[in-house]
């Protein structure tokens, strides 16, 4: 029986990261075409995306809690995520969020997703966007260098494994060892790919194609220009890896001037040092529309994604008209109370 999709009435659907995870199994090109039509939709601004608002605590800085509200394609929401890095001693994840979706209609909630699975995937598929438009729609990547043994660098890892068939060898760097041994075992289980641990960042980025850091670096490490291989293509997930001189020698390309240049990422500490983002030559979204072109010359290329929360927001609505159609989830039926007025009292 097919199942109708209703954001205006009391009930609530909670679908929870195993469910998440099943019903984005093998959506890899679903996931990466969304993530497109999500830039191609902002850079033309057919979107609402306010400034994400960090809380943070006096007493533990490396914490922190971030909201990321977004409207977009007649969809509007909230992406809540935690951040805290100590949760890897802990052996749990270092992030956890939950997202929240409203109607446009009455603005009550109709739903609420575990968001960490969401987050990853979407962060992954604009990763592997990226590194396709950079290297100029080429297919021929060998090898990869992935800086950070997380869940971020394990789902980007995956979608360049369904992406570039050509991939041989990976390259892998963390400051935990027991951490990227651990990753290398999950990349063996599911790939033939030769892999390499490395004791230094310095040996991991060798003569890489595609670099991808995803770490919970809080401030530069990667300040000796030459650690970059020419004509690589680097994918900054965390942002503040790069030194800002590396930054304003290369070619830079973000998913979001303003939301990137603040919080003393790499791109905001190079604007405060030089006076200015002039030294960023694209957004993805121009990229995208060929409205800016790349210089051809052999200068690392840098993507700096701030991490958009309309892309959570639009992965995060086809989850829910998946889980609805396959009846995924806890549907609270009566979330909502009945209105004030219609009480006795």
């Amino acid at each position: 029986m097919k199942r109708s999709i209703s954001f205006d009435n009391n009930s609530l659907r909670v679908i929870s990261g195993d469910d998440v995870e099943k019903l984005l199994i093998e959506k890899d090109e679903k996931i990466i075409k969304l993530v497109r039509a999500v830039y191609i939709a902002h850079q033309k601004g057919k979107s609402v995306l306010p400034h994400s608002v960090l809380l943070k605590f006096p007493s533990k800085p490396q914490n922190r809690i971030i909201g990321l509200p977004s409207y977009i394609n007649k969809t509007a929401g909230i992406k809540w995520i935690a951040s805290f890095p100590n949760n890897i001693k802990k052996g749990l994840d270092r992030a956890s969020a939950t997202i929240i979706l409203n109607s446009l209609s009455t603005g009550r909630p109709y739903a609420i997703l575990e968001g960490s699975i969401i987050s990853a995937k979407r962060t992954a598929a604009s990763a592997v966007l990226a590194a396709t438009i950079l290297s100029k729609g080429k297919h021929d990547i060998k090898d990869i260098a992935l800086i950070g043994c997380g869940f971020i660098n394990f789902e980007f890892f995956k979608f360049v494994g369904s992406q570039f068939p050509s991939l041989e060898s990976v390259n892998l760097f963390d400051l935990n060892r027991k951490r990227a041994k651990m990753f290398y075992d999950k990349v063996r289980v599911i790939s033939n790919v030769k892999i390499m641990v490395h004791n230094d960042v310095r040996y991991c980025l060798g003569s890489a194609k595609v670099i991808s850091f995803a770490t919970t670096a809080s401030t530069p490490y990667i300040t000796t220009k030459s650690f970059l291989p020419k004509d690589s293509i680097v994918l900054h997930v965390s942002l503040r890896d790069i030194g800002p001189d590396i930054i304003r020698d290369s070619i830079n390309v973000v998913d979001d001037i303003e939301h990137v240049n603040r919080e003393n990422t790499s791109i905001h500490l190079a604007a405060k040092k030089y006076g200015g983002t002039g030294f960023i030559t694209a957004s993805l979204g121009e990229l995208l529309l060929r409205q800016k072109q790349l210089p051809g010359d052999q200068r690392p290329i840098i993507f700096s994604p701030f991490g958009l929360g309309i892309l959570d927001i639009q992965l995060a609505k086809f989850v829910y008209e998946q889980a609805v159609k396959k009846d995924v989830g806890i549907l609270i039926k009566d979330f909502i109370p009945p209105s004030w007025h219609e009480k006795p009292y």
